[in-house]
């Protein structure tokens, strides 16, 4: 099996169950304003920037490509805006399992390992089997 199964099983508790404290909110704005000043000097993202700048600015594709310190806590913030009461507001009303897909491969018999592990239920199995009748 492979050795980080487990592990990727760990993180499914994100998707189910997503804690959405201040400090785990604080941690992603983190990571989201890495990943972007990682891109900035990227052709491939310059070219994707010259794009958007030159396009119908009325078409969504013009919109900024990703969030940054100055997007995602400091322009809220001057606008008294609470970035984490956003968040849980997009996640409640977004987060449906009828908008979401979960795909699990591995070289186990998944089925019973996900019952023993309480990870599925009877109930959850049978709703999926009658949805796709």
């Amino acid at each position: 099996m492979n050795e980080y199964f487990f592990f990727d099983l760990v993180l499914l508790n994100f998707l189910f169950s997503p804690l959405f404290t201040a400090s785990s909110t604080d941690r992603e704005l983190e990571a989201v304003n890495s990943e972007y000043e990682g891109n900035l000097f990227k052709d491939v993202r310059r070219i994707t920037q010259l794009e958007k700048s030159t396009s119908d600015s009325e078409h969504p594709y013009s919109e900024f490509p990703s969030g940054n310190t100055e997007s995602l806590r400091i322009t809220p913030k001057q606008r008294g805006i609470d970035i984490r009461e956003v968040l849980l507001d997009f996640y409640k009303a977004q987060y449906s399992s009828n908008r979401m897909s979960l795909a699990v491969l591995s070289n186990r018999m998944l089925l019973g390992f996900f019952f023993e592990k309480k990870i599925l239920s009877n109930k959850m199995t049978m709703l999926h089997l009658k949805s796709q009748l």
